[in-house]
């Protein structure tokens, strides 16, 4: 037990230390200004979906709210969320290997802690490290997964169980593609394995009361979001505009697996297998050394690429390219194993698929996997455990040493690809120095550029020349403008991009005059590269009636 507790202190510690770092190096404004923004819109009382188009689910914006309502509006504490949230994904994973690798090979503890260390610089805050939604879901279905693993060891207690399946709701409020692809799988598994284990009178009254839990939450899910905000609204806004303005093709999705390395990697798990199910006796050594050199073999091709490696670019593609890999060799795994394992552990691996490819849905490989990693985790142990279980007497010692030989391999590639910022490369957070804020709401918001000291200018110039009740649109929309200010914002968007603004430039003095906007803000020169807005049209539009009163470094001002 001490043992234990000394490995989740570790690994909490770790990762909340390599959070608040990563957050003292770098942001990304444009998401950070969309999720402080719209949670400040929250806090204050206004209600996304039916104040204003609103087209993602709100367990992120939510939560940030409630931080804000309850201590006010400090950037510090969104750091310090970041930090107990990236750490207790951490600590949640390592739990969730400690279990399932117990239920097929004995003294897995070892090899959880070596699979679990990647996860300090891979963890769900640890590459974009301010609130966001994607790796709010994954913590949710990180403690989804506990609760009915739970309430399953446990002999599936009614008043647990029912709560556990209730809970299965929970990822759909966080981010709704993975959400509904994880609930989804979760039901159709649950019901697959009612009907595989009917006999079973424990295990059928256990998945029937999951079952129950989860119509039960969906059921008080909908009448909620039907009270307050209108369940109307909230499927226009977080179904049907999203999936106009987002759904990818499916030549996208499936584009993921046209890599020349797959076919090399998969060969040499399916051989791995192949050895450990044919390996003579239960004790020979050579078979499972074998084994563990063939499954260990695209970590140890990922470990030289780090090393060697001088493109971060290129490496970047690299270290990306283990997710088709590992969703094709874990789905062989499970499917291999849905004989030898029993309960939840039979269809778990097919749920945490189904969650990532709807993840996967928004940005793909590229863009969409960096607050899911713990899935990965999960989904490596699945694989590890098939190829080792056939040996036996030695399954436990080569389990720990392949777990070993991948998680070093992932730290150290996850290293090198979190810290060169490959995913925050749409904007840009390389030229400059480290610069912060002196506004005291964003007391810990620093990133490279002069992007923080010009908005500062921006936010000292407004306190002086626009009252405070004056209505203000910025274009595009990428600072924290309100969050910092206390302003609240009269126009129904705040940021300017085709995913979530339903109007056209168009339509923007229209909208302006109806909601009273006297002051409009344009950026001059973005840290986002494509902020997919057409800046010349709106202000052709705009200019009507907005004239120009102030030039700042990187801000024009227009007043009405």
């Amino acid at each position: 037990m001490r043992t234990r507790a000394v490995a989740a202190l570790m690994l909490a510690a770790a990762t909340a230390g390599f959070v608040w770092w990563r957050n003292s190096q770098v942001a990304d404004l444009l998401d950070l200004s969309y999720v402080l923004d719209f949670s400040f819109r929250i806090a204050r009382g206004e209600l996304p979906y039916r104040d204003y188009p609103f087209v993602h689910a709100p367990l992120t914006f939510v939560i940030q709210a409630a931080i804000i309502a309850a201590a006010g509006r400090h950037y510090l504490y969104q750091i310090a969320y970041a930090c107990l949230a990236g750490a207790a994904a951490t600590v949640l994973t390592w739990r969730l290997l400690q279990q399932d690798l117990g239920r097929l090979l004995p003294s897995p503890a070892l090899a959880a802690f070596a699979l679990s260390m990647p996860l300090v610089c891979l963890g769900v805050y640890s590459i974009i490290p301010h609130p966001f939604y994607d790796s709010d879901t994954t913590i949710a279905i990180l403690l989804v997964t506990l609760a009915a693993w739970a309430a399953e060891r446990k002999h599936f207690p009614t008043a647990a169980t029912f709560g556990a399946g209730a809970l299965f709701v929970l990822p759909v409020f966080g981010k709704q593609n993975t959400g509904l692809a994880f609930l989804g799988a979760a039901v159709a598994g649950l019901g697959l394995l009612t009907v595989v284990e009917w006999r079973v009178q424990e295990a059928r009254r256990g998945y029937l009361l999951l079952l129950a839990g989860a119509a039960a939450g969906l059921l008080a899910s909908v009448l909620a979001v039907h009270f307050i905000v209108g369940l109307g609204n909230y499927v226009r806004w977080t179904v049907q505009f999203a999936a106009e303005r987002r759904l990818p093709p499916l030549a996208d999705m499936v584009g993921i697996y046209r890599d020349a390395r797959l076919g090399w990697w998969l060969a040499s798990a399916v051989l791995a297998w192949t050895v450990a199910t044919l390996a003579p006796g239960r004790s020979h050594r050579t078979p499972a050394i074998l084994v563990v050199v063939l499954v260990c073999l695209p970590f140890v091709y990922l470990l030289v690429a780090a090393v060697r490696s001088k493109d971060f670019w290129d490496f970047a593609d690299r270290f990306l390219s283990l997710w088709p890999y590992l969703l094709v060799s874990s789905a062989l795994a499970a499917l291999a194993e849905f004989r030898v394992r029993s309960g939840l552990a039979r269809i778990w691996p097919f749920v945490l698929l189904a969650a990532i490819h709807g993840c996967l849905m928004s940005q793909q490989v590229w863009g969409s996997t960096y607050g899911i990693w713990p899935l990965f985790v999960l989904l490596l142990a699945t694989v590890l455990s098939a190829a080792m279980r056939p040996l036996a007497a030695e399954a436990p010692r080569a389990l720990a040493v392949a777990a070993f030989v991948a998680g070093l391999s992932l730290a150290y590639g996850g290293w090198s690809y979190t810290v060169s910022n490959e995913r925050l490369s749409p904007a840009n957070v390389f030229d400059g120095q480290l610069a912060g804020s002196n506004v005291p709401a964003l007391s810990g918001l620093r990133t490279r550029g002069r992007w923080l000291p010009d908005f500062d200018e921006l936010v000292a110039w407004s306190a002086q020349n626009i009252p405070f009740e004056d209505g203000i649109i910025l274009l595009p929309g990428e600072d924290p403008f309100f969050y910092a200010t206390g302003r609240l914002p009269r126009f129904p968007v705040l940021l300017f991009d085709e995913t979530g603004n339903p109007y056209s430039p168009g339509e923007y003095l229209q909208i302006a005059r109806s909601y009273g906007i006297r002051w409009l803000v344009v950026k001059k020169v973005t840290q986002a590269r494509d902020t997919m807005y057409d800046e010349s049209f709106a202000i052709t539009e705009l200019a009507a009636e907005f004239k120009p009163v102030a030039e700042l470094r990187n801000y024009r001002v227009y007043r009405r």
